[in-house]
């Protein structure tokens, strides 16, 4: 995974590439949550893009296990894929959304 954006010890924001769906995926970890580090992680997604625009990627996945996931994902302006399930290989099912960079 590559890192764009971390806090110290409380979590970052990476992407990954995924090989099975042919599509970057990206990953938002926030171990400790309130208002003020919602706006923080607002900022470090903005960080982020700017990176992923400068690598000419235009969009990104979520992989969401829950629809609690799939709402936080929503949350920092990630769109949901209407029917956008996908199985993994251990046999798990995501529910699938895209942000738009």
């Amino acid at each position: 995974m590559k890192i764009l954006y971390e806090e110290s010890n409380n979590g970052f924001i990476g992407v990954e590439f995924n090989k099975e769906m042919n599509v970057w995926t990206m990953h938002i970890e926030c171990h400790s949550w309130s208002h003020t580090k919602f706006k923080r992680y607002l900022k470090g997604l903005e960080i982020a893009k700017q990176k992923l625009r400068d690598k000419n990627i235009k969009r990104v996945y979520g992989m969401c296990k829950s629809e609690k996931e799939r709402k936080f994902n929503l949350v920092f302006g990630a769109k949901a894929i209407p029917n956008g399930i996908a199985l993994s290989n251990d046999g798990l099912l995501y529910y699938l959304t895209v942000l738009e960079i």
